[in-house]
């Protein structure tokens, strides 16, 4: 999902929270998941998958 060609910036779509430490990110679709902007498309723990938080 990292390598999916697009660039680290962007307007987000979505919030998104790490599967693993539950880290948030503004984020972008991208293919079948999701991109956290300003990221290589990881977490600062690692992990890649990522999942949108719901709004209250």
């Amino acid at each position: 999902m990292a390598d999916d060609g697009s660039e680290t910036g962007g307007t987000p779509d979505v919030i998104v929270g790490c599967t693993v430490c539950e880290s948030t990110y503004p984020a972008q679709c991208a293919g079948s998941g999701f991109r956290p902007i300003g990221t290589d498309g990881t977490c600062d723990c690692g992990n890649d998958e990522f999942r949108p938080l719901e709004g209250d």
